[in-house]
């Protein structure tokens, strides 16, 4: 047993190979979309963020005792383990279970506060602009409360939008102000991956710009599409080549604002899309929302 891959193999069975990673459906958490990768004779979980070597594996999957484990790996040409590179581990460690628990309390009261307080309601009124509905407001989870903005110096009302990855387990979260010059901040302590890893596979995979766009889209094509974003055009792209490299998705799109956002991405896409401009205003997928145009304007894109 000198490999990693094969070993996993003989409990998961086989695996998709891409490039260099193999994938299997992560065995630690829900995972409708295959997260759980091999690459370098180590294993990461792109969603829940597991990680480790053969005798982790033999620990946390088989549950060996550490000291078995540590015997049976080096009894098979694992003398030393190497140590991952900078290319096999995405930038972002799991945020602490303790971070965890108070941004789980965090986001349950703020999506309270959206549905049911009156301090919700500058929030709601907001959302509602936006073209959102109460229904995508449930499904993406999001809230509202009174955060710091460093640059008014005040608590001021917020969308609270947490990132989740399979099992509920939280990544991030980010607020987004609704006035003023600074329009997000994110939590200490958050780990922002791709925002949308909750979602069950369908046959189009789109990657978007923003947010409210990804929400946008899923609220009239989210029956046909798993809709994902790197949350702004400055997020990570690590997370999503696993995603845009899934056989598992039929068509995958790309829509970022800017073309230079694009060109790093269209070559995994089928279609690669860069927001167009009309009379002089932007036309995002939550401005094509906002205007009744959106589910058309994919309709034609995909042709369907």
């Amino acid at each position: 047993m000198n490999d990693l891959s094969a070993l996993i193999e003989q409990d998961l069975g086989p695996g998709k190979r891409i490039g260099a990673w193999v994938f299997w459906r992560c065995p630690f958490h829900p995972d409708d979309m295959p997260s759980f990768s091999v690459k370098n004779d180590r294993y990461y979980c792109f969603a829940c963020q597991a990680s480790g070597d053969a005798a982790d594996w033999l620990v946390e999957y088989r549950r060996l005792p550490k000291g078995e484990a540590l015997r049976l790996v080096k009894g098979n040409g694992y003398n030393a383990m190497p140590k991952p590179r900078q290319e096999d581990v995405p930038p972002f460690a799991p945020p602490g279970e303790l971070w965890q628990e108070s941004a789980l309390a965090e986001a349950a009261s703020a999506f309270d506060c959206l549905l049911n307080r009156p301090q919700g309601q500058e929030v709601r009124d907001y959302l509602a602009r936006r073209g959102l509905t109460p229904e995508s407001w449930l499904a993406w989870s999001l809230g509202a409360g009174r955060i710091f903005n460093p640059l008014s110096g005040r608590a001021e009302p917020a969308v609270v939008i947490p990132y989740f990855a399979g099992g509920g387990r939280a990544l991030a979260v980010k607020y987004r102000f609704l006035n003023g010059a600074l329009r997000y901040r994110m939590r200490k302590g958050s780990h922002p991956t791709v925002y949308g890893l909750w979602q069950p596979v369908r046959p189009i995979l789109i990657v978007v710009e923003g947010e409210l766009n990804a929400i946008s889209i899923w609220q009239v094509f989210g029956d046909r599409a798993t809709v994902v974003s790197p949350g702004g055009e400055s997020g990570s792209r690590a997370y999503l080549l696993p995603l845009l490299k899934s056989p598992q998705f039929e068509r995958k799109i790309v829509w970022f604002d800017k073309a230079e956002a694009v060109k790093g991405l269209a070559r995994l896409a089928d279609i690669a899309l860069v927001s167009p401009t009309l009379d002089g205003q932007k036309m995002d997928a939550n401005q094509m929302l906002r205007q009744g145009l959106l589910e058309d304007f994919l309709k034609k894109v995909l042709e369907v």
